[in-house]
C-alpha cells in the first residue's frame, strides 16, 4: 500500500463552480474504485488579498491509501474528473493538480504551505519546491 496526497485548486471562476465540489466528486469516483481516503478532505485558505484569486482562494487535499499497482489508475481518475469538471472560459481558472507519494508530508512542503496561506507566492516558487520534494504537479 502506498499513500498519496492529492492537492487540487483553481476549477472555479467567480462566476461558478467549487473546488469543493471537484473534490468530492474525486473522492466519490476514487471510492467506487475501492480506495479509501485516511482522512477528512482538508480546506486549504489560501490568502485572502490576492488580487488574481477565482473566489474564495482555497485549495482541497485528501490523503488516500492505494495499491501500488492503483497509483496510475488514481492519477487518471483524478486528472479525467477535474478536466470534466472544471470552470471553462474564464482567463482566470487555471486548475492544479499536485501528488506526492510519501508516508509523509516533506517539512520543506509544511513550511511552504505556510507562507502560502499568511503571503503571496509566486509559480516559480512552487515548482522549485514541488521539484525539491518530489511533488508531480500537472495543470
Amino acid at each position: 500500500m502506498a499513500v498519496l496526497y492529492i492537492g487540487l485548486d483553481d476549477t472555479d471562476s467567480r462566476q461558478g463552480m467549487c473546488t469543493t465540489y471537484v473534490a468530492a466528486l474525486i473522492l466519490e469516483r476514487l471510492g467506487s474504485l475501492g480506495v479509501r481516503a485516511l482522512d477528512f478532505p482538508h480546506l486549504i485558505r489560501l490568502n485572502p488579498n490576492c488580487p488574481y484569486k477565482t473566489r474564495g482562494n482555497a485549495a482541497i487535499s485528501f490523503i488516500v491509501d492505494v495499491d501500488e499497482d492503483m497509483l496510475d489508475r488514481v492519477k487518471e481518475t483524478v486528472l479525467k474528473t477535474v478536466e470534466e469538471n472544471y470552470e471553462r472560459g474564464f482567463e482566470d481558472t487555471q486548475p492544479g493538480i499536485a501528488f506526492l507519494k510519501s508516508p509523509s508530508i516533506p517539512a520543506r512542503l509544511v513550511e511552504f504551505g505556510l507562507k502560502a496561506v499568511r503571503e503571496m507566492v509566486t509559480l516559480g516558487e512552487a515548482l522549485e519546491v514541488a521539484n525539491e520534494v518530489n511533488v508531480e504537479l500537472h495543470g
